[in-house]
């Protein structure tokens, strides 16, 4: 998560994960960090940009934007990736207008169009305009209504030394996750955020975020989710220690996904 990590511990992230044997991995867009605790909020694209030239295989994507995205191809050919930007466009709408804006540098192939979904609405867009859909939410009913091409999960784990540990890790980091979209969506600011999960406890995480050493609980939230009918899960591993959390992943959690 960029909310987490500055621009270097990124690209030795990254570095790390190949590594480990990741299939991929996924960078969030933000303009700020959730809460406080998290301290960081670098530039996703720049950071994109390093990490596509310093691997060689593992693929990469992003959770969630799709602008400037059409650049980072060019930089790690035959790889996978997220996200299509192609052609001039202009547009004009409520919000924002486009006025004749062309790309140049484009990848030999197009790039498929990973879009956020959370409910009935976003889900009707994915249908007609995605190649895939990414979300957080582990309801089966988000898999199993988009066929046509990857389903995205992101899953929280809270690797530590201890439960107790994790809990704490979970709750200083995540504890956002405790509200839906409904929520987190209408909150513009990390005062928002810190305001809205003062009364949140460690306790409240424990059924949806496993925490501590524990492979079993780890891997029986991720096989939940592949069971939900998502193919592709996104492993946000919490905290600063992510030698240790890919190290981890590749001794306790890969030899049994495989």
């Amino acid at each position: 998560m960029s909310e987490e990590h500055g621009p270097k511990a990124l690209l030795e992230n990254a570095l790390l994960a190949e590594k480990a044997g990741f299939d991929f991995v996924s960078i969030s867009d933000h303009f700020h960090p959730w809460l406080k605790s998290q301290g960081h909020s670098p530039f996703a694209w720049t950071v994109l940009g390093a990490i596509a030239q310093a691997t060689s295989s593992v693929g990469i994507t992003t959770g969630l934007t799709a602008r400037s995205f059409a650049i980072i191809p060019p930089l790690s050919p035959r790889r996978r990736r997220q996200s299509r930007v192609r052609g001039p466009r202009n547009y004009r709408g409520e919000h924002f207008v486009i006025d004749h804006a062309e790309l140049f540098d484009l990848p030999e192939k197009a790039i498929p169009v990973i879009l956020g979904v959370s409910g009935p609405e976003s889900m009707e867009l994915a249908r007609k305009k995605a190649d895939g859909i990414m979300t957080t939410t582990p309801d089966p009913k988000l898999a199993k209504g988009f066929e046509k091409g990857p389903r995205y999960l992101e899953v929280a784990l809270a690797y530590a030394a201890s439960e107790r540990a994790g809990r704490e890790l979970a709750h200083e980091r995540f504890r956002f996750s405790v509200f839906d979209w409904s929520v987190n969506s209408e909150l513009p600011t990390v005062e928002g955020f810190e305001a809205a999960t003062h009364s949140v406890r460690p306790e409240d995480l424990a059924e949806t975020i496993p925490a501590g050493p524990d492979s079993e609980l780890h891997l029986k939230t991720i096989k939940k989710a592949i069971g939900a009918g998502f193919d592709h899960i996104v492993l946000t591993g919490i905290g600063p220690d992510q030698a240790g959390f890919t190290q981890f992943f590749a001794e306790e959690l890969k030899p049994e996904l495989k």
